[in-house]
């Protein structure tokens, strides 16, 4: 996928969340390049591996800065990221590398996030503010 249409895509106000992208390892300094000069706030979820629910919820909390209240659940990670107070943007992209991890280790914590995420997704839509997650083509 070119950048130009990785763009396009995350700026779509559409239902789904998840943009896929071919080699996404290759293209991230570019990828998030290109959105922070749109004003996108842009962060890479997994910079250490994901393979449970603490560690979930570890790597949200600081990959995506929440504040101190932030209560390491469900509902504050969906209350966390359809607010995003503390870091104004034109919209959001959350970079999951590897989301297989979590998938093969927990699916339910994995199918619970998905939701959480598509959940936010809607949330942001209805401010006209794009919210999506890039992972890679499977």
């Amino acid at each position: 996928m070119l950048i130009d249409e990785l763009l396009k895509e995350c700026l779509a106000l559409s239902e789904d969340v998840f943009v896929q992208v071919d080699e996404l390892d290759l293209h991230l300094s570019d990828i998030r390049s290109t959105l922070s000069t749109h004003g996108i706030y842009t962060t890479i979820i997994d910079r250490a591996p994901i393979w449970n629910y603490e560690s979930l919820m570890h790597a949200f909390y600081q990959n995506c800065e929440f504040p101190g209240w932030f209560g390491f659940n469900w509902n504050a990670l969906k209350d966390s990221l359809c607010d995003f107070e503390w870091a104004p943007a034109t919209g959001y992209v959350l970079i999951y590398q590897n989301p297989s991890l979590l998938k093969r280790a927990d699916m339910e914590d994995w199918e619970k996030l998905a939701s959480v995420l598509k959940s936010a997704n809607g949330i942001w839509k209805t401010h006209g503010t794009p919210f999506k997650v890039i992972v890679p083509s499977v």
